[in-house]
């Protein structure tokens, strides 16, 4: 899917569900199994798709609160022509008929705050302990991969937080470490060498 706003697909041309699958959940979510509460930040709502196998992948007796920042709206059109490719068409359509800017309970073990906001001006008092950074490729957004922005990421997480992305270039593991984070390359899925998966270090630890 394209984002003629800014030139670029929204997903990988080699699969978006087993590249979400395997960056966020299997690599991040499920790492969290710990956790009866989770709180996420992911940056690039995009197509909801994140958000989505969030819900369904969290396992019994999780709890999810899923902030998401996103600028570029896809359009009602587009929401119709994507939900028939879902087999969970009526989460995909709800998924996106859920409000912005408001905290809204989409599910009973599911809290939705969808923020039509720049990451660069958003504020939380909340600490998140997973971080999607699904933002467009460098050369598209270098404005959101800087280590200005990454400092800002890990100032919001709590210790022991992990933030996964697609995106494995030198110049981006740099600025993650410069903002305080501890970063592993991992495999990646079919179409991607590598991703990465930051840590905020746990100091008690």
């Amino acid at each position: 899917m394209f984002n003629e706003d800014l030139g670029t697909h929204y997903h990988s041309v080699h699969g978006a569900l087993q590249e979400s699958l395997h960056i966020f959940i299997e690599n991040g979510l499920k790492e969290l199994t710990h956790l009866p509460l989770v709180h996420i930040l992911e940056i690039g709502f995009g197509t909801g798709l994140n958000a989505l196998l969030s819900f369904l992948k969290k396992g019994k007796n999780k709890n999810i609160e899923y902030t998401t920042l996103e600028l570029y709206h896809i359009s009602t059109k587009l929401i119709h022509k994507l939900k028939k490719s879902y087999t969970n068409e009526d989460l995909f359509e709800s998924l996106h008929n859920s409000p912005w800017d408001i905290a809204t309970k989409w599910q009973p073990d599911f809290t939705l705050t969808k923020r039509h906001i720049s990451l660069t001006k958003f504020s939380s008092s909340e600490r998140f302990d997973l971080c999607y950074f699904d933002a467009f490729d460098p050369e598209v957004q270098p404005e959101l991969w800087t280590e200005f922005l990454f400092q800002k990421i890990y100032n919001l997480m709590s210790e022991g937080g992990l933030l996964l992305t697609y995106c494995a270039k030198g110049e981006v593991k740099r600025a993650m470490r410069k903002a305080g984070f501890s970063v592993q390359r991992l495999q990646g899925p079919p179409g991607k060498r590598h991703i990465i998966k930051a840590i905020k270090p746990n100091h008690a630890s």
